[in-house]
């Protein structure tokens, strides 16, 4: 009980809350507004599978893309994982297949990945893998 308590505290304290859209900004090269919708369209389809602790609620969330029931998308393991932006897209649009290799790497899905294709525009989309791609 005391540990949870210190992780609480400790999320208060670095304001686990605060998204630096600016810093979005700079380095997806969108502007504050895109970068803020393309957080809002990451948090509500994409990070409750790949952010630890995003379905525990803001105090337990992990860095954004850091991974949990999906694979963690920081570090630049989407652009290594899909080097071509339009790729990138494709998969978010039509999602995984079980069994099927999928990205540069040749992993092979489980058939998880939805396709958002007829739920999201393209331009969310984009928005989505701009931010993926600068995590």
């Amino acid at each position: 009980m005391i540990a949870g308590l210190e992780f609480l505290e400790a999320a208060l304290e670095r304001k686990a809350w605060e998204v630096n859209y600016g810093q979005i900004a700079a380095a997806t090269g969108l502007s504050e507004l895109e970068a803020a919708r393309s957080v809002g369209l990451f948090n509500a389809y994409c990070a409750r599978c790949h952010t630890a602790g995003y379905s525990a609620g803001i105090e337990f969330e992990q860095e954004p893309g850091s991974g949990a029931w999906a694979p963690a998308l920081a570090d630049g393991r989407t652009v290594i994982q899909f080097p071509s932006e339009e790729d990138h897209i494709d998969f978010i649009i039509n999602g995984s297949n079980a069994s099927e290799e999928y990205g540069i790497n040749g992993l092979s899905g489980v058939g998880g990945m939805p396709g958002f294709g007829a739920v999201l525009s393209l331009e969310y989309i984009e928005l989505i893998v701009k931010y993926e791609r600068s995590m």
